[in-house]
């Protein structure tokens, strides 16, 4: 949809997603700004919903209903897309990642509240006001309870909008402890076999995890070997082992991984391999 969001005089193009492409007023765009809303999106409508002289956009979702986004002119967040974490495992917290709001407008940004949603954490240094041109940093951190595929939001009440803005977040917990994170095999004459190294396989919830695949992958995968024990369900609180040896094909470095997926897709993060092929 073309229209002017911003009162430059310039027509600017918006799409589903929501992405934002300001125009330049000679035919071309700026880069997108992608603002994150809904998940299933049918149509999409424009105007000044909440008489402010800014125009809004409503879409229609096919899992959430409407959803309407107001135009502030006065709060920006970097990212804008939807803050996402790799494979956590239960019960433990991940590193922070953090969104920058700044205030556009030219009077201060109040803000009532900064809530969080789902299985995560967050602080901020924003307080109860922003200044005009001046920014504040939300810092969230992933917290899962349970395997699988967990959202939640940061919302945030201020005065920019009559209604609240939110900031959408996703993760992975998994069942899954794998220790180490990384085995390193070191010098290896071509076409001969290292001793083993274990890794050791942990259910750490209290449900039985089903394995899809266990193996080696990536690029030098035929350089590393795999047998274990864990067979195709590991109970809960349970420990299995896989062994892993290396017998490079050429020489200089190689690298694989080893995987282990899951029923469900809660899998956790590789194991790294390393080693070097010597002659």
């Amino acid at each position: 949809m073309v229209t002017d969001f911003n009162g430059d005089g310039k027509l600017d193009l918006v799409s589903a997603g929501v992405y934002l492409l300001l125009g330049n007023g000679d035919g071309t765009f700026q880069p997108a700004t992608y603002y994150p809303v809904g998940r299933s999106f049918g149509s999409m409508l424009v105007g000044d919903f909440n008489g402010d002289h800014k125009l809004d956009v409503v879409m229609s979702d096919n899992i959430l209903g409407e959803i309407m986004m107001l135009n502030t002119g006065a709060v920006n967040f970097s990212p804008s897309s939807p803050v996402s974490f790799p494979s956590q495992l239960i019960n433990t917290t991940s590193c922070a990642k953090t969104v920058k709001l700044t205030n556009t407008g030219t009077t201060a940004l109040s803000i009532s509240s900064v809530k969080i949603s789902g299985q995560f954490q967050s602080s901020n240094d924003c307080g109860n006001s922003v200044a005009a041109g001046a920014s504040c940093i939300i810092s969230v951190r992933f917290s899962p309870k349970t395997a699988g595929w967990r959202s939640g939001l940061v919302t945030i009440v201020d005065s920019a909008s009559s209604r609240p803005q939110v900031i959408e977040l996703a993760g992975l917990g998994t069942a899954l402890k794998l220790s180490p994170k990384a085995l390193a095999f070191g010098p290896q004459k071509v076409h001969t076999t290292s001793p083993p190294q274990q890794i050791t396989v942990t259910n750490e919830s209290n449900n039985a995890v089903t394995f899809t695949i266990i193996a080696i992958g990536g690029r030098d995968n035929n350089d590393f070997a795999e047998t274990q024990n864990c067979g195709s369900q590991l109970g809960p609180g349970a420990s299995c082992t896989a062994s892993i040896t290396f017998t490079p094909t050429k020489t200089g470095a190689r690298s694989a991984v080893a995987a282990f997926e899951v029923a469900g897709g809660a899998n956790p993060p590789s194991v790294v391999l390393t080693g070097t092929g010597t002659n």
